[in-house]
């Protein structure tokens, strides 16, 4: 006679089967998500495989050109994306100021100044953060030893050892100026320049590259109020970086200031001292924008580039900034709630703000077009103005230090 099979019990076979159902869902949506965020290295570790197109019947006659790509590898490609980031930086930066000592010589005696040359500013924040960390990007120093032959590398390696000084907000304000994204915040650092004379003499007849950087991006906004060394705001100079000017401008020959900022700073005191002899905006450089800065330094590249804003004397005085946050709570919302912690906050919460908003009211009189409609009905009255100067468009109380589309070359016209 056959045996009866034992059959398994429903209660057995679940607490079995269960257990190994779950940890395969586990493992799966696991590895979904680590593989969506490695896509990057994996397909250049792994490859992306070939594409393939399909022409959709009743399209034959549609003007749909795929795009097609230059490179046939990604070392190939990463080397063609680097020239033409090369290309944007060489036509990008924009000289602002020059009384003729730009363009110095490749064998110029240079000193680099500041904490943005040893940690510059190289994107914004958040979405429009940038990886700049691979070997073929250009930092600020490898920029300027490659582009000038007679770098003052002794003031630099001391200046490294130096103790920092922050600037911070004077008082906490809220919300105004905190951002939920790396790359971006308050404080702003400079080497203590008091105790840098032991190492003054190595400056004498160098010229000082002094560096000014701003970080900013998404997730907040610029700090508005004051900070605690008197500073009217995050964009305008900071007492510790006139110390530093007034170090340069004592023992160098000559001053040109890089401005490594995407925000036009308040830098009307810049432009009109006459011991500051130029100055380049860079915005943020991105891989190769340093490399372009000193070949525009050394007379390698002519600028040719226009700002894309408009700098004024005192951004305090621009009719949008009573639209930011002053501390007051004036860009909240009382029945609108967010959290900081963006990330997480669908799955585990979080503490809960009230949320802030700008408010856009300035209509199509936006920068440039505010100032210029401003000087058309007479807005401007004011008597301070720049020696030389005739027109109060340009005064410094609530003018205009470099107008939309403003840039210098080294080419002259007779």
């Amino acid at each position: 006679m056959k045996k009866n099979k034992l059959k398994m019990r429903g209660g057995v076979f679940r607490a079995i089967v269960i257990p190994i159902m779950t940890v395969f869902v586990v493992f799966a949506i696991a590895l979904t998500t680590i593989t969506n965020y490695f896509t990057p290295s994996l397909d250049s570790f792994l490859g992306k495989g070939s594409k393939a197109y399909i022409t959709s019947s009743g399209t034959k006659d549609w003007n749909a050109s795929y795009y097609d790509f230059a490179a046939s590898n990604s070392e190939e490609a990463l080397n063609n994306s680097a020239k033409i980031a090369e290309q944007v930086g060489n036509e990008g930066e924009v000289l602002l100021k020059n009384d003729g000592t730009l363009p110095l010589t490749k064998d110029t005696p240079v000193t680099p100044m500041g904490y943005d040359y040893i940690n510059p500013v190289m994107s914004g924040s958040g979405s429009g953060s940038t990886n700049t960390s691979s070997d073929y990007a250009y930092t600020a120093e490898r920029g300027i030893t490659e582009a000038f032959s007679n770098v003052n590398t002794t003031f630099v390696d001391a200046m490294k050892k130096a103790e920092t000084v922050t600037t911070a907000p004077a008082a906490a304000s809220g919300e105004g100026g905190q951002t939920a994204f790396l790359g971006a915040g308050l404080n702003l650092e400079e080497y203590d320049f008091s105790k840098l004379d032991s190492v003054a003499e190595s400056c004498k007849d160098t010229v000082g590259i002094v560096f000014l950087g701003r970080a900013s991006g998404e997730g907040g906004d610029l700090y508005t109020l004051e900070y605690d060394d008197g500073t009217p705001h995050q964009l305008a100079v900071t007492k510790v970086e006139r110390a530093m000017l007034d170090y340069a401008k004592a023992n160098c020959k000559g001053v040109v200031v890089v401005l490594n900022t995407t925000n036009t700073m308040q830098v009307a005191e810049l432009q009109d001292d006459k011991d500051i002899n130029a100055i380049m905006q860079i915005a943020t450089p991105g891989a190769m924008g340093f490399k372009s800065l000193g070949k525009i330094l050394n007379g390698s590249v002519n600028p040719s580039a226009r700002i894309v804003d408009t700098f004024s004397s005192d951004l305090t005085k621009q009719p949008t900034f009573v639209n930011f946050n002053n501390g007051t709570g004036n860009t909240v919302y009382e029945n609108t709630e967010y959290t900081r912690d963006i990330w997480l906050a669908k799955f585990k919460g979080g503490a809960q703000f009230q949320a802030p908003f700008r408010e856009y009211e300035e209509g199509v009189y936006m920068g440039y077009r505010w100032y210029e409609t401003a000087s058309d009905v007479g807005y401007f009255d004011s008597t301070n103005l720049p020696e030389g100067e005739s027109d109060p468009y340009y005064n410094r109380d609530d003018g205009v230090v470099y107008p939309f589309g403003y840039g210098l070359s080294y080419t002259t016209y007779d």
